[in-house]
C-alpha cells in the first residue's frame, strides 16, 4: 500500500477494512465487538467505513486484541548513541520555525486536512 499516493479518506477507509477483516477473523459481530469497547453498534459501524475517532480506534484495538499493532502504526524511532552523546540527556521541547525546514516538508504540511483517525 502506497499511502502517499492515496487520500486521507481512503486511508481511513482502509484501516476501518482491516478492522472489519480483524473482528470477522474472529468470528465477532459487530454488536459484541461495539459493546465490550463501549461504542454503540452506529459508532462502530462508522469506524469499519473509516469515519471514527482515534479513542474509538483505540478502544476497538484492544477489544480485538490487536493493541500491540499501535507499534506499527507509528514505532519509538530509537535514539542513536552519538546523538544521546550530543544531547547529554536534553529532550527536544518545540519544533524549528518553518523557515528553517526543507522545503518538501513545508508543502506537506500546507497540504494536510484534518481527519478524525
Amino acid at each position: 500500500m502506497n499511502n502517499y499516493s492515496m487520500s486521507d479518506q481512503a486511508i481511513c477507509e482502509q484501516l476501518g477494512e482491516r478492522i472489519k477483516t480483524r473482528r470477522l477473523e474472529q468470528n465477532r459481530n459487530q454488536q459484541d465487538v461495539a459493546q465490550a469497547a463501549g461504542l454503540s453498534r452506529s459508532a462502530y459501524q462508522h469506524m469499519e467505513k473509516g469515519k471514527g475517532t482515534l479513542l474509538n480506534f483505540i478502544a476497538v484495538l484492544r477489544v480485538l486484541n490487536a493493541l500491540d499493532q499501535l507499534d506499527n502504526f507509528l514505532p519509538d524511532k530509537p535514539y542513536s548513541p552519538i546523538a544521546m552523546l550530543q544531547n547529554a540527556g536534553r529532550k527536544r521541547q518545540r519544533a524549528s520555525s518553518k523557515s528553517s525546514l526543507p522545503e518538501s516538508t513545508t508543502a506537506q504540511n500546507n497540504t494536510e486536512q484534518d481527519v478524525d483517525w
